[in-house]
């Protein structure tokens, strides 16, 4: 028989409780003095700064939130308005910033494409 509605729910874990898989890896880590993000960040700081912007581009997304981008429509104007956000790129050395250049040209290029084929499959319907 099942629960009755607005009965409070009894047993089962506590809020806040590890899985106990995930308590034994954390206390395996640390009887190791393995620390896993301390390995990382030396890893990294040992790339060429190519690699090294890459890497860190791919981390900032566990560290800042993912900015999304905002669509606008109007009336007056049957058009989309794309709201990018900014970052401060003048923290960069030359080579990661040269980095950053063949990324975004490649975004910019994928983007290009994909409004092609949106207006193409306008065009066809």
């Amino acid at each position: 028989m099942p629960r009755p509605i607005g009965l409070p729910k009894t047993g089962g874990r506590q809020k806040g409780t590890p899985n106990q898989k995930s308590a034994a890896l954390i206390n395996t880590l640390e009887s190791l003095s393995f620390n896993p993000v301390k390995e990382l960040v030396e890893a990294i700081q040992q790339l060429p700064p190519s690699d090294k912007a890459i890497h860190l581009l791919k981390f900032m997304e566990y560290v800042y939130p993912k900015q999304k981008s905002l669509e606008v429509e109007t009336t007056i104007e049957e058009r989309v308005v794309e709201v990018k956000p900014e970052y401060d790129l003048s923290v960069l050395t030359d080579d990661e910033l040269d980095q950053y250049e063949i990324i975004m040209t490649k975004l910019e290029e994928k983007l290009r494409l994909s409004h092609e084929l949106l207006a193409q499959q306008e065009d066809d319907s």
